[in-house]
């Protein structure tokens, strides 16, 4: 169940600002498929609470394939973070492991480490599908590790999606589990959408 979270609800909009929000959720990554993405899309209780303040919170999505983790995740950013304003808080949209690879890609000790600065202040990060075998070795936790550790210190709104749950990720790093698990965690329940609409 979804506790209270302290972020500030997309009002009524206007269809230009849906236009630009549509825009800019492209420029920062989100697949096509996602960018008309909504919390009406989903039932009334994984619609959060609201408190005024303009203070950050992260979410950390979990369920079956399937099951709209993405979907959600993308209507979670449109809400939580609306359009007005986001010119001074950049986001960015990416499957987790192609951003470990893009660490991992990196010529030089000094370039990871110039990546991994610039991963960690980005504004508003959108990491989906965290997978069992983004967690097999420990140069790609290290890397996972520090960037949630420093997103988290640092209250930065960040969003994660995967099918693992806190206990299975336990069972391969206690300390990325537990940075996981201070974001707010929300379990979508369900069928596999995807195999569900071919049958």
């Amino acid at each position: 169940m979804m506790t209270e979270v302290r972020l500030q609800k997309l009002g009524e909009s206007s269809m230009s600002e849906i236009t630009n929000s549509g825009r800019y959720l492209q420029s920062i990554g989100v697949p096509s498929q996602f960018l008309a993405a909504t919390l009406d899309d989903f039932p009334e209780h994984l619609r959060p609470s609201v408190v005024h303040t303009e203070d950050s919170v992260g979410y950390f999505i979990t369920g079956i394939p399937g099951v709209g983790k993405t979907h959600y995740a993308v209507a979670l950013l449109q809400w939580a973070y609306p359009f007005r304003g986001r010119a001074l808080c950049p986001g960015f949209f990416s499957v987790v492991g192609d951003a470990i690879e893009r660490l991992k890609e990196a010529g030089s000790t000094k370039e990871r480490e110039h990546r991994l600065h610039r991963a960690r202040r980005i504004g508003i990060f959108l990491l989906d599908d965290l997978r069992e075998d983004n967690l097999e070795n420990d140069w790609s936790r290290e890397l996972f590790y520090r960037l949630l550790n420093y997103r988290c210190n640092e209250d930065m709104p960040t969003i994660i999606t995967s099918t693992l749950s806190l206990v299975d990720i336990a069972k391969k790093d206690r300390a990325i589990a537990s940075r996981l698990g201070s974001l707010e965690c929300v379990e979508l329940e369900g069928k596999d959408r995807r195999l569900e609409h071919k049958q």
